[in-house]
């Protein structure tokens, strides 16, 4: 009824599983906002539990004669008043999540993401952008059919999907051209 309150436990997917939450019915029958259960800024971030990260594609924004992936990440600091950069973790089905999310809302224009994670020292010798190294074991299963296909200028991953018919990861290189997106992250706690 309106004006009643109702409490709530966040559940496993919330930065703040387990917390109890109070929200109160309006006249419209709907809730009040439970937003400290939510661990990222709106539905078309992913959440990583493990790192306390969320994860989001963004449109390519290029950058005239110059590799420009970081670039979507840059002003994501001030915006949100937390730490941004280029998305990297060892949970690799999230990073694919966050890409089908940007391609299910036609974030940029091609589909592709790259994220940080490469192989820049020596062909399949994956490391994170923090330098953590990848067991290739791990990362294997979700690249799509036919990939990796290593060559010297391929040194970074790149979410792709349509062409394939999938999302998973390719090996690829930075372009300047500016014509692929970026996953890119927000470390909500230190």
């Amino acid at each position: 009824m309106e004006g009643d309150t109702v409490t709530m436990t966040c559940d496993a997917s919330a930065r703040l599983d387990g917390t109890v939450v109070t929200a109160t019915c309006s006249p419209a029958g709907v809730l009040s906002p439970t937003s400290p259960c939510l661990p990222c800024p709106d539905t078309t971030w992913i959440y990583d539990p493990t790192t306390d990260r969320c994860f989001k594609a963004f449109a390519e924004t290029p950058v005239p004669g110059a590799c420009s992936i970081y670039t979507p990440c840059v002003g994501l600091a001030a915006q949100y008043g937390v730490p941004s950069t280029m998305a990297y973790t060892m949970n690799f089905q999230l990073l694919i999540d966050a890409a089908q999310i940007g391609i299910d809302n036609n974030v940029g224009s091609r589909g592709f993401y790259h994220v940080g994670i490469g192989d820049p020292v020596a062909n399949e010798l994956y490391q994170l952008d923090d330098g953590t190294p990848v067991p290739l074991a791990s990362i294997l299963p979700f690249f799509i059919p036919g990939y990796p296909s290593d060559g010297p200028g391929n040194v970074d991953p790149v979410l792709i999907a349509g062409i394939f018919g999938t999302v998973g990861f390719v090996d690829a290189y930075c372009t300047i051209m500016g014509t692929d997106g970026s996953i890119c992250q927000l470390q909500l706690t230190p």
